[in-house]
C-alpha cells in the first residue's frame, strides 16, 4: 500500500506539470478602442502568442470621446468631453455605436442632449446605467441611456484625484487613477507607475457614498492607466503612454504585462468584444482528455491493490 500511495503521488505530479505545459493560455484580447487622435474606432484582435492585429472599424468618430463601455449585443457607449480649454460651454455628449454583426462597421449617433460635464474620461455599463467620472468637478454622475443624468457625486474629499478608467465587478467599481498614488491627492509630477487601482461600493448608490466606500487597493505599477475592462472575471487595463495591455490583481492592484507593442498607445478606452475569444486559461480538450484517462488509470490500479491486498 505504501508503494501505491508512492506511485499514485508521482502520478499526480507528473499529470499536473504535464497540464501545466500543455494549456493554452489565450490572450484575452477582442477588443474595440477609441483612438483620440485619428478619431477611429480600432478593433484589436490577440492570439495565443501574444501577437496583435489592429483593424480600423470606422473612422469620423466624435472628437474627444476617451472611453467606451459595451451594453449588450452590438451596442456600445462613449461621452465626448469637452474640456473648458477647448470648449467654452462646459458641456459633454452621450454616444452610442450600435455594431454591425461583423465589426466592420459601425453606426454613430447622439443620445439625448448635452449635460454639465468637462474632462469626462472614464465610462462604464452597469444594469442599464451609465457611470461617468468628470475630472474637472471631481464627481461621480450616473446618467441614463437615454442621456439623462440622473445622480453626481464629488469624489475628492474620499480619496480619488483623477479617475480616467472605470470597470465593474460584484458591486464595485474598480478605478484607476493617474495621479493620486493612494497616500494624498496632492501628486504633482507623474512618474511610470504613478496610476493606483482603487474599488467604489456603489451598492447603496451614488448619492450615498462616503469614505468607506472608497478604497485603495495599491499601485497599479504603470502610469496613465486611461482604460479597463472586465473579461471573464479578470481585469484588464492599458497604458496610453507605455503601450502595454495588461492584468490587473485585484488584491494587490498590480499589472501584470501581457502584450507589449500592441500599437494601442493611443487608444484611451477600451471595451470587449463578446463575440471574441475571451478565456483566460483554457486546456485544450485532448490535454483533458489525457488527464482524465490518467485518473481513471490511477483508479484502476487502486482497485487492482486492493484485490490483491
Amino acid at each position: 500500500m505504501k508503494n501505491f500511495r508512492s506511485m499514485t503521488t508521482a502520478a499526480f505530479v507528473f499529470l499536473g506539470l504535464f497540464l501545466c505545459s500543455q494549456t493554452v493560455f489565450a490572450l484575452p484580447l477582442s477588443l474595440l478602442g477609441i483612438n483620440d487622435d485619428t478619431d477611429q474606432l480600432v478593433l484589436f484582435l490577440g492570439d495565443t502568442d501574444g501577437e496583435v492585429e489592429k483593424t480600423v472599424v470606422t473612422d469620423g468618430v466624435p472628437d474627444e470621446i476617451e472611453d467606451l463601455v459595451w451594453a449588450g449585443g452590438g451596442t456600445y457607449y462613449g461621452i465626448q468631453s469637452y474640456n473648458k480649454s477647448k470648449n467654452t460651454s462646459g458641456t459633454s455628449q452621450l454616444y452610442k455605436f450600435e455594431l454591425n454583426e461583423d465589426f466592420t462597421a459601425a453606426n454613430i449617433s447622439t443620445v439625448g442632449d448635452a449635460f454639465s460635464g468637462t474632462d469626462i474620461d472614464a465610462i462604464e455599463y452597469v444594469d442599464g446605467v451609465l457611470y461617468t467620472m468628470d475630472n474637472k468637478k471631481d464627481e461621480l454622475i450616473t446618467i441614463g441611456t437615454d442621456g439623462t443624468v440622473l445622480d453626481r457625486q464629488g469624489v475628492r474629499s474620499l480619496g480619488l484625484n483623477k479617475v480616467e478608467g472605470l470597470a465593474y465587478r460584484d458591486g464595485l467599481l474598480y478605478a484607476s487613477d493617474t495621479k493620486n498614488d493612494g497616500q494624498s491627492t496632492t501628486t504633482t509630477s507623474r512618474t511610470d507607475a504613478d496610476s493606483s487601482l482603487y474599488s467604489i461600493n456603489i451598492s447603496d448608490g451614488v448619492g450615498n457614498l462616503d469614505g468607506d466606500d472608497v478604497q485603495y487597493i495599491g499601485q497599479i505599477g504603470f502610469g496613465q492607466v486611461e482604460a479597463l475592462t472586465f473579461s471573464d472575471g479578470l481585469l484588464y487595463g492599458a497604458s496610453d503612454i507605455h503601450n502595454l495591455f495588461f492584468n490587473i490583481d485585484l488584491t494587490t492592484g498590480a499589472g501584470i504585462s501581457l502584450a507589449e507593442g500592441w500599437k494601442g498607445s493611443d487608444i484611451e478606452g477600451i471595451a470587449v468584444v463578446p463575440s471574441g475569444d475571451n478565456t483566460a486559461t483554457t486546456p485544450e480538450p485532448a490535454t483533458m482528455f489525457l488527464l482524465g484517462s490518467g485518473l481513471a488509470g490511477i483508479a484502476g490500479l487502486k482497485r487492482k491493490f486492493a484485490k490483491k491486498n
